[in-house]
């Protein structure tokens, strides 16, 4: 009897896992859990070794193809993020979330591809990818298609980093999320694109929303001598990308895209297109970074002795 902090579920060995009910659906983990109250809510902790972390992720992520060098890349990156992000919520008493914050990570690999997911881990189980200059783990970012092209760091966060440049990127082109479409109305986008140009709504600017067209993938909707972020384009009208051209079609415009995600770093569809054609891990990983190189994590060993804990 008594008031305690939390409660916790510890798991007996490696073999141990969990289910648990989140949103009406199952979520089925590796490790131990820990429950405590946060304010009117109840946090959930999972601490759990940290390649079966990463097996979670990969499955996650994108565990649908059965590729198994693209499996081995994806391993290694989401090994990478999470140790360069190992302290990123310590504050909040976890190291990671379990949302695209973070990494998503839904549960422990179990679907119809996670004994290719686990071979994957196992076989890249002491590799991450670093700076060549610096021996850093570098920002492993990854989206779900290029449109062809990816997008350099500073253009989508305003961070400029020397491994996350762009470069065309063949490899997504006619992949499942590569062209996508969407109708917006005509006023709703001009207006939208006046006030953010700081401007007047003239037939000169109409023209040039009219006509706007992105044979190679730009960063900016420029018009005389002002300019925004595409990116702010995409989040407000909630575009799978900022690779887009605008057709007008009556009293709408029809956005013709490429691409699915923010374009920086390693393309997924890309990625699987690459493994099918034949190509390695480490092929795949030093196409997409630039200023790279696979290392063992022999440095970081102290870190990996604990477990990592994922909050959701």
């Amino acid at each position: 009897m008594g008031n305690f902090y939390a409660i916790s579920f510890l798991a007996a060995d490696t073999s141990s896992n969990f289910l648990i009910h989140v949103n009406k659906k199952e979520r089925w983990y590796d490790g131990s859990l820990i429950l405590f109250a946060n304010n009117q809510n109840l946090q959930a902790i999972n601490q759990v070794n940290l390649e079966q972390y990463v097996a979670g992720v990969v499955e996650s992520e994108g565990g649908n193809f059965p590729q198994l060098e693209y499996f081995k890349a994806q391993a290694i990156l989401a090994r990478t993020f999470a140790i360069r992000n190992y302290n990123k919520h310590i504050r909040e008493g976890y190291n990671l979330k379990d949302d695209i914050s973070s990494q998503v990570y839904l549960s422990r690999a179990y679907y119809r591809n996670s004994d290719l997911i686990r071979q994957a881990v196992l076989e890249t189980r002491d590799t991450i990818v670093v700076d060549s200059a610096s021996g850093a783990p570098i920002f492993a970012a990854f989206h779900a298609n290029s449109g062809g092209h990816t997008v350099c760091a500073e253009d989508a966060w305003h961070k400029k980093l020397p491994n996350l440049v762009a470069k065309p990127d063949p490899y997504s082109e006619g992949m499942n999320s590569y062209e996508w479409t969407k109708k917006l109305p005509k006023k709703d986008v001009q207006e939208y694109i006046a006030r953010k140009l700081h401007t007047k709504l003239t037939p000169e600017l109409i023209a040039a929303i009219d006509t706007f067209k992105q044979p190679e993938r730009l960063n900016h909707f420029r018009y005389q001598n002002k300019s925004f972020p595409l990116r702010d384009f995409r989040f407000h009208f909630q575009l799978r990308s900022t690779f887009f051209d605008i057709e007008p079609d009556g009293n709408y415009y029809l956005l013709k895209g490429r691409g699915n995600g923010h374009g920086v770093g390693m393309s997924q569809e890309g990625a699987i297109n690459m493994a099918s054609q034949g190509f390695t891990y480490r092929e795949i990983i030093y196409f997409y970074y630039e200023n790279v190189k696979l290392e063992s994590l022999s440095s970081y060993r102290q870190l990996m002795a604990e477990a990592p804990q994922l909050a959701f």
